[in-house]
């Protein structure tokens, strides 16, 4: 079957975005799942997803990763990108290789978002980069993405200003 029917889900928002072609008749949609874990707790899970009869099958999960709390599928075929929401230089973007036929995912790279909290993922429709919106003080990290899916260096983009809550 292959990745080409990925879909990535943030656990808490249950956000579901399909991706990568169609599916193939039979074929069940990949789900990938991720969760606010410590890196020990298997906090991403992948599941093949029965969309005739709402069933999912569990094919494999991951440690390793603080706070995977969004993965995101590439454009590359067996790719996916999961952030570490967490502060400081904990704060992270993984690349991830994921094996569907043999049940396996394994970290391909891993840059510093250089701001907090990473939150959400955005491939560009053109590839080449992807981003992350740090929720702690409002940037957003462009980095360069290799032919092979590996992550070049981030560049953070800091905004100025505030919300109507004052400590935002």
């Amino acid at each position: 079957m292959g990745t080409r029917n990925i879909i990535g889900s943030a656990l808490i928002s249950f956000a579901l975005t399909a991706c990568n072609g169609q599916r193939e008749a039979g074929e069940g949609l990949i789900l990938a799942v991720g969760s606010y874990s410590s890196a020990d707790s298997m906090g991403i899970r992948v599941y093949r997803f029965d969309t005739g009869s709402g069933d999912a099958a569990f094919l494999c999960g991951m440690r390793g990763i603080s706070n995977p709390s969004f993965v995101y599928p590439s454009r590359h075929r067996g790719i996916l990108y999961a952030v570490a929401e967490d502060e400081g230089d904990k704060a992270a973007l993984s690349t991830i290789v994921l094996d569907v036929e043999r049940g396996s995912m394994a970290v391909l790279s891993t840059r510093p978002t250089y701001g907090g909290a990473p939150c959400n993922i955005m491939e560009a429709p053109s590839g080449g980069w992807v981003y992350t919106s740090n929720y702690s003080g409002g940037s957003i990290t462009e980095f360069p993405v290799g032919g092979d899916g590996m992550l070049g260096e981030g560049r953070e983009i800091c905004f100025q200003g505030s919300s109507i809550h004052p400590d935002r």
